[in-house]
């Protein structure tokens, strides 16, 4: 009963504080699982060439939610900054 106790809260402890983790590091713990349960029975250079593939993915992704966010944000400013203008034209 102790060991499945210890194991539940190492898991929420886990998945609740990756998020977190995320925002201030580049891999988080979870993607350093995947990354350890994609490589298992690989060996050397293939095993290195699988992580480099997944983390190149991984920071693709990052970069283009970050790159949408910034649209958004520059779309709302031009929108905000028309509604000035229009008020100021009043």
């Amino acid at each position: 009963m102790r060991k499945a106790l210890v194991v539940i809260v190492s898991a929420v402890v886990i998945t609740c504080g990756a998020p977190v983790y995320n925002a201030y590091a580049g891999d988080n713990i979870l993607d350093k699982t995947g990354d350890m349960i994609a490589t298992i029975g690989k060996k050397g250079a293939d095993k290195d060439a699988a992580k480099a593939e997944r983390r190149a993915k991984r920071d693709v992704k990052r970069a283009e939610k970050k790159a949408r966010k910034e649209a958004k944000k520059a779309a709302e400013d031009i929108e905000e900054a028309a509604e000035k203008l229009k008020k100021q034209a009043n």
